[in-house]
């Protein structure tokens, strides 16, 4: 893996090879080790669509090949190998590939699709620093107009919107999907905790730490519309996933009053 702050790129094709480097070594790291990346480091596609679109596209490069294991049964399906090493795909593909390939669509949604929703790299639209095994394709990105940068930080640009709505991760108004809830839930999380009755405040703020499966359950019983309600039936059936995100937003909001210091 070429040093990020060493990375100079030649060629859309590079660019497009370093994307391609990124989903290699992600897609070989559940099978191949410290050493993912490496040529014929052998995966799977079977686990969700993103890493079927991953290998799909590492196929239609010439960077990957279908392989099933020896004494292989039927039931052993969606095995594959790496042909060119990871490190070098970027020179591989830096002159036999062009802005207007048909199969560069594809790479660009799977490397969302791949790295937005299973590998952590950021979908907002705020400047952010990639992690470390991402750097070289946001600077490819960057290269290529999807993403802006300054000094370590990236931002997406909107052309890489339709990418972005086609996997549900931005509205048609480009905005982030994940960080629009996260303001939702954070205002909703002021006014609850605005408005919070006093008897709440003592029996679950008063001492640490809190006990946050039961916050929660009350949050999930009492909290309704806006407002806070007298819990009518306290051993109803509850669900507390969706209310788990709030409920440890307002004790953040808490944790920073000084009134519970």
């Amino acid at each position: 893996m070429r040093r990020p702050g060493a990375l100079r790129i030649r060629s859309p094709g590079e660019a497009y090879g370093e994307l391609a480097a990124t989903l290699a070594r992600f897609l070989t790291s559940r099978t191949a080790g410290m050493h993912p990346g490496r040529r014929s480091s052998s995966f799977s596609a079977v686990g969700g669509s993103a890493f079927e679109m991953a290998t799909r596209s590492l196929c239609a490069f010439e960077l990957a090949e279908a392989s099933l294991p020896p004494k292989a049964s039927e039931l052993q399906v969606g095995h594959y190998r790496l042909t060119v090493d990871a490190d070098a795909m970027p020179e591989f593909l830096n002159t036999r590939v062009e802005p207007d390939d048909w199969r560069v669509p594809d790479l660009l949604a799977s490397f969302v699709c791949t790295c937005c929703v299973h590998d952590f790299l950021s979908d907002d639209r705020s400047w952010f620093v990639p992690k470390s095994g991402h750097e070289a394709a946001l600077e490819s990105l960057a290269y290529l107009g999807h993403a802006q940068k300054v000094d370590s930080r990236y931002r997406w640009t909107d052309r890489l919107g339709p990418i972005m709505q086609a996997n549900g991760l931005w509205n048609s108004r480009l905005q982030s999907l994940a960080a629009l809830e996260r303001d939702a839930i954070t205002c909703e999380a002021e006014l609850a905790w605005r408005t919070m009755p006093e008897s709440i405040r003592r029996r679950y703020f008063t001492s640490r730490p809190i006990d946050m499966l039961a916050f929660t359950r009350l949050v999930a019983l009492s909290w309704r519309e806006g407002e806070w309600h007298r819990i009518c039936k306290p051993d109803a059936f509850w669900t507390g996933r969706d209310q788990v995100p709030l409920a440890y937003r307002i004790v953040e909001l808490a944790d920073r009053d000084p009134s519970t210091a």
